[in-house]
């Protein structure tokens, strides 16, 4: 037997699960890390400044990242290096409006210090987390299954080791810290990948076409809405609950809670939707929606039926998981963790269900879907948070994400039917 022949070949989805389990780890290890060099105020500071750059990343990113694995099956490489240009411009402006931002900030709001410093740090932060989304899409694409996955888990130990670093250094400024370790560690990982693709990167400083222009701004607007709006739903509350005035302590504890919940159900939908995504699309390609409607319905069983042993799992585990994870002062009552695991266990099925728009190329319809959700979460929040606390705020997130489940739910035959019909004429 022939070397080649002999090699261990592990099936594509044992990468990402391996991965993806990775990553809970490691971010509950950052947040170990900083719970123990910050106090609960600073910490809940600092959770109000981190989802901006999540916003700007997704928005600079134009939802380039997802056209490029939804079409380049069809399209081949001009679609990846069309798409990188667009990004990259897009996110130099973004820059530019977050580092004006940062000088004129308010100081009183969460101890910002604004001026120079901070510009130039969220400036740094966002290229850098911009630029791993692109190499992440490239990998993912290219089904380079192992690198992709290295690559996802050496950026967050990366990101993990420079902020430790850079807030156990600089304790009494932990937003720049932060930014300045974030970086550091993102960019170690990506600049030497980039490095060795030089050459091909030179491809993406041409334009994009006209028609590939609007082509990626028809699919990718509305991508980027629905990718805002997720990242929105999942942080506003808590500036719901400082604008209740109940600071930034109570912030701390239910981004804890919520982190616990979300990590453990992510750990097991978000390899699922990766790894998955591609194969439904290239059997839409060439089989058609029956192929790639049956692949989806198969996986959708699994997550439902694991899902909910892993909330329930979770949700007997958490008198010690949080004191393990950020100290028992970071506890929440067990009736909101409760609500959180909910709520984070229909994200997933909503996740999996969104793929029908994805496939229908209805992804305007996802977005108002989303944005209808996001509304009865804050709504619900804002008039529950002053007398039910942080169990109010919780279950304004759980009873919104059935919502969101439901209505997509709703229109997932009706989209069928018309991606079918779409695909006969």
């Amino acid at each position: 037997m022939s070397a080649g022949k002999s090699r261990l070949r592990l099936p594509a989805p044992f990468y990402y699960y391996v991965s993806f389990a990775a990553l809970p780890l490691l971010g509950l290890a950052q947040t170990r890390v900083l719970t123990a060099l910050l106090s609960q105020s600073a910490f809940g500071s600092l959770q109000l400044v981190t989802p901006i750059i999540r916003w700007c990343v997704v928005i600079g990113g134009l939802g380039t990242p997802q056209f490029i694995v939804r079409f380049y099956s069809r399209d081949g490489g001009a679609v990846l290096w069309e798409s990188l240009s667009l990004s990259l411009a897009a996110t130099a402006a973004v820059s530019l409006v977050l580092g004006g931002l940062a000088i004129a900030v308010d100081p009183r709001v969460a101890d910002i210090r604004p001026g120079a410093l901070l510009a130039v740090l969220l400036i740094a932060a966002l290229f850098a987390g911009q630029f791993a989304a692109l190499i992440k899409a490239l990998l993912r694409v290219q089904e380079r299954h192992l690198r992709y996955n290295m690559v996802v888990v050496l950026e967050r130990v990366g990101i993990l080791a420079g902020v430790a670093l850079a807030v156990w250094w600089w304790p009494r400024s932990p937003i720049e810290a932060f930014l300045i370790g974030s970086t550091i560690g993102t960019a170690a990982v990506v600049l030497p990948i980039a490095a060795r693709r030089r050459r091909s990167w030179r491809k993406a400083a041409s334009a994009p076409e006209p028609h590939r222009l609007r082509e990626i701004l028809t699919f990718g607007g509305p991508i980027v809405g629905v990718m805002l709006l997720g990242e929105m739903y999942a942080t506003l509350n808590r500036y719901v609950i400082g604008l209740a005035g109940m600071g930034t302590t109570l912030i701390a504890r239910y981004v804890i809670g919520y982190t616990v919940a979300t990590l453990g159900l992510q750990a097991l939908y978000e390899p699922l939707v990766t790894y998955i995504h591609p194969r439904i699309f290239q059997a839409w390609e060439r089989n058609g929606p029956a192929e790639a409607h049956r692949i989806l319905g198969r996986y959708l069983l699994i997550y439902t039926l694991v899902g909910a042993l892993t909330a329930a799992a979770f949700y007997l585990a958490e008198p010690w998981l949080i004191p393990l994870i950020a100290g028992s002062a970071y506890r929440v009552e067990p009736r909101v963790f409760a609500a959180l695991l909910a709520s984070s266990f229909l994200l997933g099925v909503y996740r999996l269900l969104s793929t029908h728009y994805y496939l229908a190329g209805r992804t305007g319809e996802l977005a108002l879907s989303y944005f209808v959700a996001l509304l009865l979460n804050l709504l619900g929040a804002a008039l529950l948070v002053r007398e039910s606390g942080l169990f109010g705020v919780a279950m304004a997130s759980a009873v919104s994400a059935g919502v969101l489940c439901l209505l997509v739910f709703w229109r997932a035959s009706s989209l069928t039917e018309i991606a079918r019909a779409t695909v006969a004429t």
